[in-house]
């Protein structure tokens, strides 16, 4: 029931050879089917998935008509692959689905589109063989169902830190990740087809952590990474085909991310475009956890030589918003850039609230649901269509674990 279906990367320039395609497993009722109570949210309905144990919200597979979320579930036996699909239309919740796949400490899973109605989905985990040998970049392929699924493999045997992923408009995939060792680590880039067969990743930096991709108004694909010897943002346009060159001025230096007091922890870099500016936010857990903000710093797409300095992101500028309030745990929408701005959810206070950035300012914010104390575990996640609706997913701590829910506008 549980057998991992293994996809074994060949690697000088081969395509990984494909399992056969599987079945979820249907879960009777469970500790993340719990019946719980959904807050009440400025959107309209929200939609609550379950219960489980894990630090970050659902990856989110949005359609049309539905909305697929991948979460991380446990009980006294096993830790596993949870999908619930969700029809939109009527707000009917589908049965949990586990995914047959032997695992050890799933965590940070993503989801880009493939080809021809599937997904990728792609997330970090021990080689169940081998589990403390270090994290492992799995991948899978997976349908609008989710009935059926292209077995997981594992797509390299590097020991992988952070992961990011670059989508192709022909459903062709690049993934960046930052890999051992932990003193210095390099950034590789590796490349998906549009049925998710990995070619062999390529080394691009050395010394470099927490790799972000993103495509500018123009198209054009950069790669950022933080520094590990200095700490300086830096960049590099991608090709696809050859490493950066700091020596030919191919690496621009940016900013030097926010200091870190003793008890201070950067708990994630993000970068994101809207049309005109690119914007780097920095999560930052302080005094051993006790409180969070999120600091941010922009800088024209035209002009990569004129960033702002990092700063607290706040509500200053918005009008009948308290500027006290402490904005942290910041989630940009990813996808293409748009002139309306950059939507980032964020947890404000007491409530989650969606921040929109545009022309390297914030320009508004939308209050979407309350949160209970202490708030959010780890970051929302926003997804934004080709028609700017967002959907947002949350995980809050509760008694009996992360309460998971889903909002849409």
């Amino acid at each position: 029931m549980r057998r991992a279906w293994l996809c074994l990367a060949l690697f000088g320039g081969l395509l990984a050879a494909c399992a056969p395609f599987i079945a979820a497993d249907s879960a009777p009722q469970s500790h993340e089917e719990a019946v719980i109570v959904a807050p009440r949210s400025e959107w309209g309905a929200v939609y609550a998935l379950g219960v489980a144990e894990q630090g970050d919200a659902p990856a989110l597979i949005v359609g049309a008509e539905s909305i697929i979320a991948v979460w991380v579930s446990a009980d006294e036996r096993d830790t596993y692959h949870t999908l619930r699909r969700i029809n939109t239309a009527d707000g009917a919740p589908g049965a949990v689905n586990r995914l047959p796949i032997v695992t050890a400490f799933p965590r940070h899973y993503q989801a880009a589109r493939a080809a021809q109605g599937f997904h990728h989905l792609l997330w970090l985990d021990a080689d169940p063989q081998e589990p403390l040998a270090g994290m492992r970049l799995w991948a899978l392929l997976i349908d609008n169902t989710p009935d059926a699924t292209r077995g997981a493999f594992i797509a390299n045997d590097h020991t992988i830190y952070h992961h990011a992923l670059l989508p192709g408009d022909d459903g062709t995939l690049w993934v960046f990740y930052s890999a051992a060792p932990i003193s210095e680590p390099t950034i590789y880039a590796q490349f998906f087809d549009s049925v998710n067969r990995p070619r062999s990743p390529v080394a691009l930096v050395s010394a470099g952590e927490r790799p972000a991709a993103v495509r500018f108004a123009d198209g054009t694909p950069r790669l950022f990474w933080q520094s590990v010897t200095d700490g300086t943002l830096r960049s590099a346009a991608f090709d696809g085909d050859s490493r950066p060159s700091a020596e030919r001025g191919e690496v621009a230096l940016h900013v030097t991310a926010p200091a870190l007091s003793a008890g201070d922890f950067l708990e994630h870099l993000h970068v994101a475009v809207d049309a005109t500016h690119v914007y780097a936010f920095w999560n930052i857990s302080h005094h051993r956890g006790a409180f969070a903000a999120t600091w941010y710093a922009t800088a024209p797409q035209s002009a990569l030589d004129d960033w702002t300095t990092p700063r607290r992101l706040t509500l200053d500028s918005v009008a009948d918003v308290s500027p006290d309030v402490v904005l942290s745990w910041a989630s940009p929408a990813g996808g293409v850039p748009s002139a309306d701005g950059l939507p980032v959810a964020v947890a404000a206070g007491d409530e989650l609230g969606v921040v929109t950035l545009r022309g390297g300012a914030v320009v508004s914010y939308e209050a979407v649901a309350p949160l209970d104390a202490p708030g959010l575990i780890g970051t929302p996640t926003l997804h934004a269509d080709s028609a700017g609706r967002l959907t947002l997913a949350w995980a809050q701590p509760a008694p009996d674990g992360a309460h998971l829910y889903i909002a849409q506008q």
